[in-house]
């Protein structure tokens, strides 16, 4: 079995090519999309019109009761219960 000294290791990984970061790194996976990018234009219409709110109200921490009036305003309601 031969030993490996810390001297002739570092000159081998000296001498061997870099490989950039992209070609380094595993392949990206295709995957199903998550519910946060299924209503991603759902998500984006709220915070649009939360921040209008705030713009408009002069509030920068809206109450609950604000946010549901802006969900009320933007089409949302309740659905009823079977």
């Amino acid at each position: 079995m031969q030993s490996l000294s810390e001297a002739s290791i570092l000159e081998s990984l000296s001498q061997q090519p870099e490989i950039p970061c992209h070609l380094n790194s595993r392949p990206d996976r295709v995957r199903p999309p998550s519910k946060d990018e299924a209503f991603k234009a759902e998500v984006k219409a709220f915070t649009e019109a939360m921040e209008a709110y705030k713009q408009r109200s002069g509030r920068k921490f809206p109450t609950w009761s604000e946010t549901l009036e802006v969900l009320r305003s933007l089409g949302y309601e309740k659905s009823s219960e079977s």
